[in-house]
């Protein structure tokens, strides 16, 4: 009995250094950055953050900091992107605001990491609102509520000057608000449960976005 447990504890011992011996060294590698690339100049504020995956990594760390990492004013974003065999590139959008701004990737896997990959790039102000994207901020797609009580919330978009915006049963189509709102929020109260659909577009004199959508439940049983 005591040679069969002390078999059995080298066998463990084995299999988990086997294991660690079995992560492939990824530190020598790059994330290879597809957009937006070093010194980009973009006119829009829908801005799309793409990288290749690297083999063998297992997650992607995302930084976004504004002006740049050495003289930081704001960090934008500081997120941990899991892998998924089935993406053969990544691709996060985000909306900013005219500035200038530095964003860097690395990838890792259980024992080690890349270098980070750097880009600085700049975001003009845009008068046109044909190619900019508008950011809905609360409530969270697909929420369930128990509140009859809504704040409907987006981002500001510079050019805009009005903002569209619409509220409509999902089940009936029937619309429930439809109004031009010169700010970014509007509050509903709901006097039935059931799904709703909400959307916005920003518009000026002579242009508009096109509209962005969310759904949401009213549960009040």
């Amino acid at each position: 009995m005591g040679r069969y447990l002390i078999f059995l504890l080298i066998s463990v011992i084995f299999i988990s250094c086997e294991e660690i011996v079995s992560v492939t060294d990824i530190s020598s590698d790059q994330v290879r950055v597809l957009a937006p690339k070093n010194e980009a100049q973009l006119t829009t504020s829908a801005v799309n953050f793409s990288w290749e995956p690297v083999a063998f990594a297992d997650s992607y760390k995302l930084q976004i900091a504004s002006p740049n990492f050495e003289n930081t004013n704001q960090v934008l974003l500081d997120s941990i992107i899991v892998d998924s065999i089935s993406n053969y590139r990544y691709n996060l959008n985000l909306t900013l605001k005219p500035g200038d701004y530095s964003w860097r990737v690395k990838a890792s896997n259980s024992g080690y990491a890349t270098a980070y990959n750097t880009q600085r790039f700049s975001v003009s102000e845009n008068s046109s609102l044909l190619n900019q994207n508008l950011e809905l901020l609360t409530p969270d797609d697909g929420l369930v509520s128990t509140s009859t009580s809504i704040n409907f919330s987006w981002e500001p978009i510079e050019a805009a000057t009005l903002y569209r915006f619409e509220l409509s049963n999902s089940e009936t189509n029937a619309m429930l608000v439809s109004e031009v709102l010169a700010s970014t929020s509007y509050g509903y109260s709901f006097e039935n449960s059931g799904n709703y659909t909400w959307r916005v577009r920003a518009e000026n004199e002579t242009e508009h976005t096109a509209y962005v959508e969310r759904t949401l439940e009213i549960d009040q049983d």
